[in-house]
């Protein structure tokens, strides 16, 4: 047996295989960013508030009695613990759930083993802080493509292996002209991941007393349900409570002006319409375009105000959507 023998297609052409959806990390209206057995990065600005989103992604899956890994190379278990406890998950559940890991040698054959025995337990989501402790930890260069590879061969994806949601978090570069769409270091941290990357960007900074404000950016989705690169998926809010505890609040980016647009499924459902060549039925799109239904209905109540579609009745009660015009990312006409 090897894995250079041809996979077999038939349950994909059959139909049987559903769109992965994420499932983990979910802002206020239920929409996750995180997908199982997948590889995402966090980047930000030291001190930006990655580890306290990381931490609420722990708190999440905690709160869900799942078991959740640490690999926490820049703080202590006492930091991880407070967090928690600040952001209102109780001690018997950060007992039963948590597996915090500090590591101070090079990952081998000793270490796999002593995670084995943690990854058969099928974690929810797994976290890592952060990337750039753990290339210094095996003396790696983090401009250096062929380096991260290893450790994305030797680490990431085996860990990742484990069915959970993968949270890597990183620096980005200090520069907010150069930095793009990764982290300080080589593009292979972006173009390896194969689930979605994200940028947190301070707006305000949170304190003892202040409230703190902070957007993500998606710089990545692999699988492609989440977004674009470059959409602001969430704003994250950080107060203060009167028993000394942390509210984070992960919503939608407010809008200043106008209706809101669905852009990418609008793109999605006009590019379906325009291969088919034909009026398709809602059956028939939610079939076609990848995403939620209740976003592809939204759409399509959007393409048809814009004067994108038309719709009129077909067989059996049947809606049949008409291309009028290609959808473009534009103001509406």
């Amino acid at each position: 047996m090897t894995s250079w023998e041809p996979v077999d297609l038939a349950t994909i052409l059959d139909g049987n295989i559903e769109t992965e959806q994420p499932s983990r990390l979910r802002i206020s209206t239920g929409q996750a960013l995180l997908y199982a057995n997948r590889l995402h990065s966090l980047t930000g600005e030291p001190s930006g508030g990655k580890s306290w989103l990381a931490a609420y992604t722990v708190a999440e899956a905690l709160t869900d009695h799942r078991i959740v890994v640490v690999i926490d190379l820049e703080d202590s278990a006492r930091l991880w613990v407070d967090r928690l406890r600040r952001l209102g998950v109780d001690d018997k559940s950060i007992c039963i759930g948590l597996r915090y890991i500090h590591p101070t040698e090079r990952f081998n054959d000793e270490a796999e083993n002593a995670l084995a025995p943690i990854l058969e337990e099928f974690p929810a989501v797994i976290v890592i802080d952060a990337m750039q402790g753990v290339l210094a930890l095996h003396g790696l260069d983090p401009n250096s493509a062929a380096d991260v590879e290893a450790i994305y061969r030797r680490l990431l994806r085996p860990l990742r292996a484990s069915g959970a949601c993968l949270l890597v978090l990183d620096h980005t570069t200090k520069s907010k002209e150069t930095r793009g769409r990764w982290a300080a270091g080589s593009e292979r941290k972006l173009s390896a991941l194969d689930g979605a990357g994200y940028v947190l960007e301070t707006i305000s900074p949170f304190g003892r007393g202040r409230r703190g404000l902070a957007k993500l950016t998606l710089s990545k989705d692999r699988v492609g349900t989440i977004g674009s690169v470059g959409d602001v998926v969430a704003e994250m809010r950080m107060t203060d409570t009167d028993t000394g505890g942390i509210r984070v609040e992960l919503t939608p980016p407010e809008t200043t002006s106008g209706p809101f647009r669905p852009t990418v499924l609008m793109s999605r459902v006009s590019d379906v319409l325009k291969a088919a060549g034909e009026p398709l039925s809602t059956s028939k799109l939610e079939s076609r375009v990848v995403g939620k239904s209740a976003g592809i209905r939204a759409a399509l109540t959007a393409l048809e105000a814009e004067g994108y579609v038309t719709t009129t009745d077909g067989p059996r009660n049947a809606r049949l959507h008409h291309l009028i015009a290609e959808f473009v990312d534009d103001p509406p006409p």
